[in-house]
């Protein structure tokens, strides 16, 4: 055991939590069903590049996910 064996482990979890909306199980399962998939094509298709391939996913639905809910002004 290393101090950092389930690093990576983790943040493709987080990255399926991400995708899942962070608001129910179901829906975090689903996005990490949907990480697996691209995981596995991403291996198929360029094998140096898979890890790569996942974790920029999260980029598009950040930003999608900031677009659509807006930002609000604080109140002081």
């Amino acid at each position: 055991m290393f101090y950092d064996s389930g690093f990576l482990i983790g943040l493709k979890g987080f990255v399926a939590a991400i995708f899942g909306a962070l608001s129910s199980y179901p829906a975090a399962a689903l996005g990490a069903i949907f990480v697996g998939l691209i995981e596995s094509f991403g291996s198929f298709w360029a094998s140096a590049f898979k890890e790569v391939i996942v974790f920029t996913l999260i980029i598009p639905v950040l930003l999608w996910r900031s677009f659509q809910h807006g930002h609000h002004d604080e109140e002081e």
